[in-house]
């Protein structure tokens, strides 16, 4: 089995917790709309409310990402993970789950928008 530990060693890149207000959605269809829980150069993580089951395929989807009056869009992405959330708190009826996503085949510019991106939602330590 494998342990968070071994996980984490497989990433290349550092993981940033950004503010509220970053989010991400699935397009051309806004398929998911969430929060992002953290980013890094080669993927993201975010939840979202889940209002019907079955697996999403993303063979014509893309990420966007927006905030802060910015947007990186047409990131192109491999799913990694779509999970539920437990213990939704106050908000018990809601349905909540955590999708991750790893970029795939980004272009130099996709990366520096990317990187201008969670400079701009960094939460500051």
């Amino acid at each position: 089995m494998q342990t968070i530990d071994s996980f984490m060693e497989r990433r290349k890149h550092q993981r940033f917790q950004l503010k509220p207000g970053a989010y991400a959605v699935l397009s051309p269809n806004l398929i998911k709309l969430g929060q992002i829980i953290d980013i890094s150069e080669s993927g993201l993580s975010f939840r979202y409310i889940r209002y019907r089951t079955g697996k999403h395929d993303d063979s014509d989807s893309d990420v966007l990402l927006y905030g802060k009056n910015m947007y990186v869009d047409k990131i192109p992405f491999q799913v990694v993970a779509d999970v539920e959330l437990s213990n939704p708190g106050i908000f018990s009826s809601v349905l909540m789950n955590k999708f991750s996503v790893s970029f795939k085949k980004l272009s130099q510019e996709q990366i520096e928008k990317i990187n201008l991106f969670i400079n701009n939602h960094v939460v500051d330590e």
